[in-house]
C-alpha cells in the first residue's frame, strides 16, 4: 500500500479467518428496509438495537461488537449513531460504522467493518518493549518527552502505546474482505531532532513494526496538494479572477 510518508514492513499475519472463504464483505453504504421486522418496536435501549442491526446486517464472527461513540443530528432531521468496533474488548483500527435514523427507525449503515476473528488478543511483549521497537525504527537524536519544559508546554508525555487489533489491507480477498488482522501497540512519536511527528504500530507479538506512518511529511503533502487544488481552480471571467 503505497502513500506519501506511510509505509508497510514485517506485515506478520497472525491467524487467517478460517471464515474467509464463506464471510461476504458487506457494502460500505447498506441501505435498509424500514418496515424490516429484525428492527426491534422499542428504541429505548438504543446500544441492544443498534447491536441487533449490526449482526443482521453485517454478520460478523462471534466476539465482534460496536460501542456507541458519538451521536448527532443533522438539519434535515437524520441522526446518525457513530459506533467503534471492538473485539474481544479490543479496538479494532478503522473499524468505524454509523446508523443513520430518521424518526427513530434505522435507515442505513455506513463505514467500515472488518470480519475479525481468532486473533490472540493477550500480548507476548510489553509496552515498554514495544516503544523500545517504535523508538529504534524512529532513530531520532532526541524526542519531545525528554524535554520536561517543551513536554509540558505541549501536552505532550512519553508515549504509554495502545493496544489494538490493525487490520493486514494488503490482505483483502476477492470479495474485498481483509482476512489476516495483528494484535498491536500503537505509539504516537514526537522527536524535535530532527523533528519528527509519527505513528508507529509494533507486532505484540513479534515486536515486528507493522506500519510507520510519518505525520508530518503526510501533513505537508495533504497541504500542498490542497495548495495545488486551490490554484488550480482559479479562473478568470472578463478582467476579475474568481
Amino acid at each position: 500500500m503505497a502513500a506519501s510518508g506511510l509505509t508497510f514492513s514485517g506485515l506478520v499475519a497472525q491467524q487467517k479467518d478460517k471464515n474467509s472463504t464463506t464471510f461476504v464483505q458487506p457494502k460500505s453504504i447498506i441501505e435498509l428496509n424500514t418496515g424490516n421486522t429484525t428492527q426491534s418496536k422499542s428504541y429505548q435501549n438504543q446500544v441492544t438495537d443498534n447491536e441487533s442491526l449490526f449482526k443482521t446486517y453485517l454478520k460478523l464472527a462471534k466476539g465482534n461488537t460496536h460501542v456507541l461513540i458519538e451521536t448527532e443530528t443533522d438539519a434535515l432531521g437524520f441522526t446518525h449513531e457513530k459506533c467503534k468496533q471492538v473485539y474481544r474488548g479490543v479496538d479494532v483500527e478503522y473499524g468505524v460504522a454509523t446508523i443513520s435514523r430518521k424518526n427513530g427507525r434505522a435507515v442505513s449503515i455506513h463505514g467500515e467493518y472488518y470480519n475479525v476473528n481468532n486473533v490472540a488478543i493477550q500480548p507476548t511483549i510489553t509496552t515498554n518493549q514495544a516503544l523500545q521497537k517504535a523508538i529504534a525504527r524512529v532513530g531520532a537524536k532526541k524526542y519531545l518527552w525528554e524535554d520536561a519544559i517543551a513536554s509540558k508546554n505541549s501536552g505532550y508525555s512519553k508515549p504509554k502505546g495502545k493496544l489494538l487489533i490493525l487490520p493486514d489491507l494488503s490482505s483483502k480477498n476477492t470479495q474485498g474482505a481483509v482476512t489476516r488482522f495483528n494484535l498491536s501497540y500503537l505509539f504516537d512519536i514526537q522527536a524535535t531532532s530532527p523533528d519528527i511527528y509519527a505513528d508507529v504500530y509494533v507486532d505484540a507479538h513479534t515486536g515486528a513494526i507493522l506500519w510507520y506512518m510519518n505525520k508530518m511529511m503526510h501533513a505537508h503533502a495533504h497541504a500542498k496538494n490542497m495548495m495545488s487544488t486551490t490554484c488550480s481552480t482559479t479562473a478568470t471571467i472578463g478582467n476579475t479572477s474568481i
